[in-house]
């Protein structure tokens, strides 16, 4: 018969859930609590029972890390859009006074001539220094 330790599996699948939880993925807790689930069977089996209750802590803490992550992710989005509008809001505002100090130059140039000639060329002299 050949003699395998199942607990290689557990630590596999533990060690991955480890990464994973670096990597912020909630998929992290689902394989965690298979790993401690285990673990827990085993434990018991053996009469450790100071070992199991350990176990049973760790699901408890993992299930609360599932509905605690899956929760978040709404948090999440919400903070990130109201700071995505605040600096829409200060770019637009940017561009309006940037728009509103040439449209006064244009002014101040157009106003300043007497014919027509004289704002068209400076009307093309502003588009050689305000492409668009």
């Amino acid at each position: 018969m050949i003699n395998f330790d199942f607990t290689w599996i557990i630590t596999a699948i533990s060690m991955t859930a480890s990464f994973l939880n670096i990597k912020k993925k909630v998929v992290c807790f689902y394989l965690w609590a298979i790993s401690v689930m285990l673990c827990l069977i085993i434990d018991v089996k053996t009469q450790q029972y100071g070992r199991a209750f350990l176990d049973f802590f760790c699901l408890g803490v993992n299930v609360y890390g599932i509905v605690t992550w899956t929760g978040a992710k709404t948090t999440t989005t919400t903070e990130v859009t109201e700071v995505t509008e605040v600096t829409e809001v200060t770019e637009v505002t940017e561009v309006t006074v940037k728009e509103n100090k040439i449209q006064s130059k244009i002014a101040k140039i157009i106003g300043e001539s007497k014919n027509i000639g004289s704002q068209i060329k400076n009307i093309n002299f502003l588009r050689y220094f305000f492409p668009k």
